[in-house]
């Protein structure tokens, strides 16, 4: 069950779509590799955490609160994208809920053992 939520999760998405929600949120073509750098420090900060919490919490509080954030955060990303044409600073909130779901993964459904 657990290597089938992790494959379910919907992260394959984020990675696939963080390109073109990066360009609706108004940074330039040029920019939008070193924005995408950040999801990559976000991913080495959470996995750092999480390998230093996992022996004091254990893995299964850090599994459920994992996909129990990420589900908090799609929940938002889905409303950012939907409103982004509202106001000037929801696309941005897009990018910060994507790099909270990367994390969200990083502290528990991507800790493998």
């Amino acid at each position: 069950i657990t290597m089938a939520c992790y494959q379910l999760c919907g992260l394959n998405a984020i990675w696939f779509y963080t390109n073109s929600i990066f360009k609706n949120a108004g940074i330039s073509r040029e920019n939008i590799p070193y924005v995408t750098l950040s999801t990559g420090g976000v991913e080495i900060l959470a996995s750092v955490v999480s390998g230093l919490t996992i022996e004091r919490l254990g893995r299964r509080p850090l599994l459920i609160g994992g996909f129990g954030f990420m589900s908090i955060f799609f929940g938002l990303l889905t409303i950012c994208l939907t409103l982004q044409t509202r106001a000037s600073w929801i696309p941005y909130l897009s990018i910060v809920v994507i790099l909270a779901v990367i994390a969200s993964f990083c502290l528990g459904p991507d800790r493998k053992s």
